[in-house]
């Protein structure tokens, strides 16, 4: 250990610094023998103070997610006060590090830094980057969920113009803030901000705002709300993953709450059918299926005869495949209701071979 404190310890380079740190995490830090700190680990507390305030952003980040790892309270106990001092750093990426290290140090050893929720608080306030004020407020609800509820209630208006990753870190607390339980007042407040959340630019805080939303209110406005917003991600989103996990929720919410679904079939069946995939088109006609009525059976068979139209004259198997899909759907919609069947008898009978 001493020639490695003595020679990397001062080495700049990132691959090396690298390895140290990989170095310091998994090595035996406590002598077997009397269980405890062994003397060299003394020596190392002062490389890592000195990476702490290292001109090198990254050397200084690495250090601080170094001491997320660490268990030894002698070790950490002279680094705590560097700690803080990297919560005011120029840069982000040691900022929202040293945000979890405070953390980490909190919630293992609360006596080396007992003020850490008020010190995370007041940061969280004048820290204007997305991801260190992501940090922050998850930290506080992990330890003082009281003051995260409190800063989230005190900006709640603001919360659409977030960044991103804050966005969600917000529809998650509210999330777990609802479910464990709140006064209807605050409830419905938060219900309204992840409902201002659909609107959001980014897909993922849409999807996520759409499933937290359906969690916690049983509204039929909530529910069409969610799932229009469900289905703008299927027609917007290009990954076919994304579609049938999106699909997948389509199909829950249909089964939870035909009644409003049924309003919305139309917007399923353009949206799904838009897509050339042929496994989605299959799942976009199985939930349609299921939401199918006398009151929208018109509709969605006039929609599936003009899709049919698109595939006259494609040779291709999987046109055929689809082709074959769509007659059996108008079938199936002819049987369940036959006041459609006159309109699709003529249909079937050109496309059944």
């Amino acid at each position: 250990m001493l020639p490695i404190i003595r020679f990397v310890g001062p080495e700049s380079n990132h691959t090396l610094k690298k390895l140290l740190l990989l170095y310091w995490e998994s090595v035996e830090k406590v002598d077997p023998a009397t269980g405890k700190l062994r003397p060299e680990m003394i020596l190392a507390c002062n490389s890592l103070l000195r990476d702490l305030g290292h001109p090198s952003e990254y050397v200084c980040g690495s250090t601080l997610r170094l001491l997320c790892r660490i268990r030894e309270s002698e070790i950490l106990e002279p680094l705590v006060a560097a700690v803080r001092k990297n919560l005011d750093h120029r840069h982000a990426y040691v900022r929202r590090n040293a945000v979890w290290a405070v953390h980490s140090i909190y919630r293992s050893f609360k006596h080396l830094i007992p003020n850490a929720p008020e010190i995370i608080s007041a940061y969280l306030e004048q820290e204007s980057d997305a991801s260190c004020k992501r940090n922050a407020l998850l930290m506080l609800y992990h330890c003082a969920q009281e003051r995260a509820v409190a800063y989230i209630a005190s900006v709640l208006d603001q919360v659409p113009s977030f960044g991103e990753i804050l966005q969600l870190a917000v529809v998650e607390i509210l999330f777990k803030v609802c479910r464990a339980g709140c006064p209807p007042a605050d409830r419905q407040n938060y219900i309204s901000c992840v409902a201002a959340l659909l609107q959001a630019q980014s897909a993922s805080v849409r999807f996520e705002a759409a499933g937290t939303l359906l969690a916690l209110s049983g509204a039929p406005s909530s529910v069409r709300n969610a799932a229009l917003t469900y289905v703008g991600l299927l027609s917007g989103e290009s990954d076919n993953n994304a579609k049938l996990v999106v699909l997948t929720r389509l199909d829950d919410v249909a089964h939870r709450s035909p009644h409003v679904m049924q309003d919305v079939v139309m917007d399923i069946l353009l949206g799904g059918l838009a897509c050339p995939t042929l496994e989605i088109r299959r799942r976009t006609l199985s939930i349609v299926l299921d939401l199918v009525t006398q009151k929208n059976v018109a509709e969605v068979v006039a929609a599936l005869k003009k899709e049919l139209t698109k595939t006259t004259g494609t040779g291709t198997d999987k046109a055929a495949e689809y082709r074959q899909l769509l007659v059996q759907t108008v079938h199936q919609c002819a049987v369940r209701f036959p006041s459609v069947a006159a309109d699709v008898v003529h249909v079937l009978m050109d496309y059944v071979h």
